[in-house]
């Protein structure tokens, strides 16, 4: 696995709600959002992230199956950011979106809660492999939105799934297959939102012709 990272607090708040961590060796990726509408978001980020991808490189001895190594380390994390809300009551109400990777031979095991998504870029082409818990999506799938509308909707921050008290944190958890040469992104929906599927396409394939290396 070739790896890389970024992430930035854009140009409005003086924070960031993201967080990302990566344990190559045990081939686990994740990424968290931080819901800014609440309190402490970029805690409740950091903490997914962190516990996330401890529980995955714990687990990678053990011989269990990789769907239930991710949902146990997405039930980890949302355990502990709810403690946190219990004992602090300056992170009362706190949540994030997390979306985890977990690579193994030929198969990459995603699950995810949330907006944050996952994406396999193969021969050109960016296909989306996680579905968004938002209200948003649910409006989408009942016909109540078409595409454009969806665009520009205000409901575009209003999720259906997170971890934190009170949310259902329950992930969807999938397995696809993947290819040398493949390129896995995961991305908050910081990107998605200020970047077209077609641009995102086409800088990965541009990232894919870097040299490690450089």
């Amino acid at each position: 696995l070739t790896t890389a990272s970024a992430t930035h607090a854009g140009q409005i708040r003086g924070f960031n709600d993201d967080s990302l961590a990566l344990n190559a060796a045990a081939g686990a990726f994740v990424l968290a959002d931080g819901m800014g509408g609440h309190n402490a978001g970029d805690v409740a980020a950091e903490t997914a992230t962190r516990i996330a991808i401890e529980s995955l490189a714990k687990s990678a001895s053990r011989g269990v199956a990789g769907a239930e190594r991710v949902r146990d380390a997405v039930r980890q994390a949302n355990e502990a950011i709810c403690r946190a809300t219990r004992t602090d009551s300056a992170r009362t109400g706190m949540g994030t979106t997390l979306a985890v990777t977990l690579f193994g031979g030929n198969r990459v095991t995603i699950g995810h809660v949330g907006d944050s998504r996952v994406y396999r870029l193969r021969d050109g082409r960016l296909k989306l492999l996680t579905r968004d818990h938002s209200v948003l999506q649910e409006q989408a799938e009942t016909g109540l939105l078409d595409r454009e509308s969806a665009r520009v909707s205000q409901n575009r921050s209003l999720v259906t799934r997170a971890l934190g008290a009170g949310y259902d944190a329950t992930p969807e958890v999938n397995e696809v297959d993947v290819r040398p040469d493949d390129i896995i992104l995961l991305c908050s929906d910081g990107l998605t939102r200020m970047v077209p599927e077609s641009e995102l396409a086409a800088a990965n394939e541009k990232l894919a012709t870097l040299d490690p290396l450089e």
